[in-house]
């Protein structure tokens, strides 16, 4: 009797045991399907990084790029406008140094000789005197810089008393002095126009 109590106790014992077995084992097999998923989603999320990565660094080379380009063109553009703006004020003393020529050759056909020494350096009123007539011809300027100049012309005039009538192509050089371009002189038809600026020593 003692021995079947015992007997059905270990029975309820072993059957009260039993069922926590299961519960491990599933215990276990959703820790190895965790694992190998979170593994899994390791992997994935390391490639979305790295693909997010590699998106930026391509992000980050364009736009490096692009205000590469843009600071180029802005360069670009920024010595266009310059160049247009030097060859504009070139064209504009261009003209102040033909006007300068062509009043200077006025003022001594007129016998305006106060108006030709201003408008000549170290030019006399017995020189302005001497001429009976001018004919302005051509003028070309053939060098330029902000101070100093060099026009290619051709004249021809006459003295006083001398029926000979003169004729004169060649280089002339003028500069600008106290803000005003007059003509420095330097008449000469018998050298290069690089003979000429060497000569006399005409700025770059």
């Amino acid at each position: 009797m003692v021995d079947e109590v015992k007997k059905s106790a270990n029975e309820k014992k072993s059957a009260e045991i039993k069922p926590k077995k299961p519960i491990f084992f599933f215990l276990f097999i959703f820790l190895v399907l965790f694992f190998l998923y979170y593994q899994e989603f390791a992997k994935e999320h390391a490639r979305l990084v790295e693909e997010h990565r590699i998106a930026a660094m391509e992000f980050d080379a364009k736009a490096e790029e692009c205000f590469a380009e843009k600071a180029i063109r802005e360069a670009d553009e920024a010595e266009k406008a310059r160049l247009a703006a030097e060859a504009a004020e070139n064209e504009r003393l261009k003209k102040i140094q033909l006007q300068v020529l062509s009043d200077y050759y006025k003022a001594v056909n007129e016998h305006d000789c106060i108006t030709a020494i201003q408008l000549r350096a170290n030019y006399s009123e017995a020189e302005c005197q001497k001429i009976r007539s001018t004919r302005f011809n051509a003028a070309k300027i053939v060098k330029q810089t902000p101070t100093a100049a060099v026009a290619y012309i051709k004249i021809a005039y006459r003295q006083k008393g001398d029926r000979t009538k003169y004729h004169f192509a060649g280089y002339v050089h003028l500069a600008k002095q106290d803000g005003e371009w007059v003509i420095i002189g330097n008449f000469s038809s018998k050298v290069s126009l690089g003979e000429y600026i060497k000569k006399y020593n005409i700025a770059n």
